[in-house]
């Protein structure tokens, strides 16, 4: 695929205007670089979604992640899906460790979802939802780090009624 795409840019270089060349494929590698990064960003997302449900909520994680990609209703979406993964990874923490105190950025998320629905303002709001991104991800280590703890103390307890 990328043979062929890069014969067809080569093409179309050559016939194309003078100083058509360099600002053309710059402007095909940006495009592939944005697409790669919305696609990790789809994953991420339904990962994270994946691993705080447990199954008796409204909506799966296909489900919130697919609801972005509806026109104008993902206006609506994204802060459900945003903010409420960060509501949902909270939950599970003090679910899982009631005494420690659990942050995984909520007031973040909605504040890029804010800075996405403003004119010249989504660049702002990019940058706060890699910030978000990189503290709900930590909030999902810790929540997969006390999953093993606990599945171990249950291992653990198994093997000493067996003895």
């Amino acid at each position: 695929v990328i043979l062929i795409a890069a014969e067809i840019a080569a093409d179309i270089i050559r016939r194309g205007p003078p100083g058509f060349g360099i600002p053309f494929v710059l402007f095909i590698s940006g495009m592939l670089i944005e697409v790669t990064a919305l696609a990790c960003s789809v994953v991420w997302l339904y990962q994270a979604w994946r691993m705080v449900m447990r199954g008796d909520e409204d909506c799966s994680p296909g489900l919130m992640v697919g609801l972005l990609f509806v026109p104008f209703f993902n206006l609506y979406w994204m802060f459900r899906a945003i903010p409420g993964l960060s509501m949902a990874i909270q939950n599970e923490l003090r679910y899982l460790a009631p005494a420690r105190t659990h942050s995984a950025g909520q007031v973040p998320g909605v504040i890029a979802c804010i800075f996405v629905l403003i004119p010249y303002g989504q660049p702002i709001g990019f940058c706060i939802f890699l910030a978000w991104m990189l503290i709900a991800n930590n909030a999902l280590h810790r929540l997969a780090r006390f999953h093993d703890e606990a599945h171990d103390d249950s291992d653990e307890r198994a093997d000493s009624m067996e003895q």
